[in-house]
């Protein structure tokens, strides 16, 4: 449910945007479920060529989440090999 104070009127829908419901979309502020079919009508692409188009954005999205992934992966690794590595020499000054 909407709630808050109304901001706009949105020219996708020609419905009230509330407050917790806003996207800014070129300069204007429209529905955050509106979004798709603004951007299909300024844009005038089709369905068809709409939805490769997310799916591409969505995948390129994927990839930047997987790499920020293994970064951070291979860097909690580095770190650990590193630890255990000065542990070893630790033990081996001892000897």
């Amino acid at each position: 449910m909407a709630s808050g104070a109304i901001l706009a009127t949105c020219w996708v829908c020609e419905e009230a945007v509330w407050e917790d419901e806003w996207y800014l979309f070129k300069d204007s502020i429209i529905h955050e479920q509106c979004l798709s079919r603004a951007i299909k009508e300024t844009t005038k692409l089709s369905t068809e060529q709409y939805n490769k188009l997310c799916r591409a954005k969505e995948i390129e999205q994927e990839i930047n989440d997987l790499k920020t992934d293994l970064k951070e992966t291979f860097k909690y690794y580095q770190d650990q090999v590193s630890r255990l590595e000065k542990e070893l020499e630790k033990i081996k000054e001892r000897e």
